[in-house]
């Protein structure tokens, strides 16, 4: 969760030059060495997330579906054509 709104953080430049440590190439990388490296990091746990939102009762939707999309938005600014590929895979069957 932390790398993730680093990378949202970072993308958004909502702290000046404290931005561009969290971007590389305008793509966010969080607090990884490479946007490629978050992106492949933020499937599982975006893949979790979508399980506890789909089978949750309602008390578990509302807050796992906050941070489902927290994490979706961080996957999505790494612009990682390999982490969508990986998310994509891990939900068909």
């Amino acid at each position: 969760m932390i790398a993730s709104l680093a990378g949202i953080i970072g993308y958004a430049q909502v702290s000046g030059a404290l931005s561009d440590l969290f971007l590389r190439y305008s793509r966010a990388r969080g607090t990884f060495n490479d946007p490629n490296v978050l992106g492949a990091f933020l499937v599982l746990p975006g893949m979790l997330l979508l399980q506890r939102v789909l089978a949750g009762r309602r008390s578990q939707v509302l807050g796992s579906g906050f941070l489902l999309l927290i994490l979706m938005a961080a996957l999505l600014l790494t612009f990682s054509r390999a982490a969508w590929a990986c998310l994509r895979c891990a939900r068909s069957p």
